[in-house]
């Protein structure tokens, strides 16, 4: 057992000091259970401690500087940028909620007979995301086309009616993306990669390859 003054008696920890002054500084580092009714307790102590108080401040600095803030606010300055954060995620999420994706603009018009459904988005989607997005469009839609133009992807669907007049989204895309490096796909699902000022010239063409190939259906 180590006792302190009277106050505090400890299982030893392996380390043998004539007295506790020679222990210097100590810094605990951490306290658990080790089994019923016993505590772990760890601490380093001596030039251990001492390097480990200056790797704090050095690390303590360099975040107050980074944050602009003396390091006394710098907690505070964390917690307002938390909730910054926070108040930036809702935003997101119930712009999300509105439209799908944030920065998007969605449009649907008539081809004939069937909805060309789009999505026109200046921000890159993973493709999981593109590839639910272009889904919940042709849900939307049912009979027809949808067509997402994200950052610089273009993900193209066509329904299973569609397909069957001899339309093939692989194709379309492959047509629309010709200019930027080219695209493929299945028949039900294009993909191909654009530039962001190439939105526009994409979605032409493949309203002209929708109109001429139900014409010639």
């Amino acid at each position: 057992m180590v006792s302190f003054g009277g106050f505090s008696r400890e299982l030893c920890g392996g380390t043998h000091v004539e007295s506790s002054g020679r222990i210097g500084l100590a810094v605990l580092t951490g306290e658990h259970s080790v089994g019923s009714g016993l505590r772990r307790i760890e601490m380093i102590a001596g030039l251990a401690a001492e390097h480990w108080w200056e790797e704090q401040r050095d690390q303590a600095t360099a975040v107050a500087r980074q944050l602009r803030a003396p390091v006394g606010e710098v907690q505070a300055r964390v917690e307002g940028l938390q909730g910054r954060v926070r108040e930036l995620e809702r935003d997101l999420k119930d712009s999300r909620g509105q439209s799908g994706a944030p920065g998007v603009v969605a449009a649907k018009e008539a081809i004939g007979s069937f909805t060309l459904a789009v999505v026109d988005s200046a921000t890159s989607l993973g493709r999981k995301e593109q590839r639910r997005r272009a889904d919940e469009l042709l849900a939307e839609i049912g009979s027809g086309c949808a067509l997402l133009l994200a950052g610089a992807d273009l993900v193209l669907k066509l329904s299973p009616d569609l397909v069957a007049r001899g339309l093939r989204a692989g194709q379309i895309a492959q047509a629309a993306c010709q200019p930027f490096g080219g695209g493929g796909g299945t028949d039900q699902l294009g993909q191909g990669g654009l530039s962001l000022d190439g939105h526009a010239a994409a979605l032409a063409t493949v309203r002209t390859i929708l109109g001429s190939s139900l014409e010639e259906a």
